[in-house]
């Protein structure tokens, strides 16, 4: 996600998101507008130590056997969800006219205030934790440039386990309304 501002107010933006099933993509797309894609993600942990290891590693793969992008964390040190800023989530809703040459139906920009809720581990300790990351957009693509997003700097990496339901969401920004 990335900050951003509105009318003086932070958010996070959701500029994209990955799902390997229809269903997910259908309703974050037509709802809430997230810009979600098909993809084969996987996740594995090597090294000795807990709670992963020395590092986990995520990848995501468009289509099969093109990977392209990696993310991977050293779990280091475990993070009071409470320390943590509670932003709503900006996405933009865009639904193209079925006809050509005419502005879109539907332009928004949509608020969605989550409420998550951390795991906890046997003990009560949340299942959160930080530490050194990295993030490398893999391939090189014209036909799917998703290394243009690849990050220049990263200041810490997160992994948590949550639950958190989406409910309807509320538009901030009608582009084609005559005031927006």
């Amino acid at each position: 996600m990335i900050r951003a501002s509105l009318d003086g107010e932070t958010y996070l933006y959701q500029p994209f998101i990955f799902t390997d099933n229809e269903v997910p993509l259908a309703a974050g797309r037509e709802i809430w507008g997230y810009a979600k894609k098909l993809a084969v993600m996987g996740r594995t942990y090597g090294g000795g130590g807990s709670p992963f290891g020395e590092q986990m590693l995520f990848s995501v793969e468009r289509p099969p056997g093109q990977r392209i992008m990696t993310v991977s964390i050293a779990c280091e040190r475990l993070v009071d969800p409470a320390d943590l800023e509670d932003l709503p989530v900006l996405s933009t809703r865009l639904i193209p006219h079925a006809e050509p040459d005419h502005l879109p139906s539907v332009a928004e920009l949509v608020r969605l205030d989550v409420e998550a809720h951390t795991h906890a581990s046997a003990d009560g300790t949340p299942k959160l934790w930080s530490g050194r990351a990295s993030v490398t957009m893999d391939a090189i693509s014209q036909v799917d440039p998703w290394h243009l997003l690849a990050p220049t700097r990263i200041l810490d990496g997160y992994f948590g386990i949550f639950d958190f339901d989406l409910h309807h969401g509320r538009v901030v920004l009608d582009y084609l309304a005559e005031d927006g």
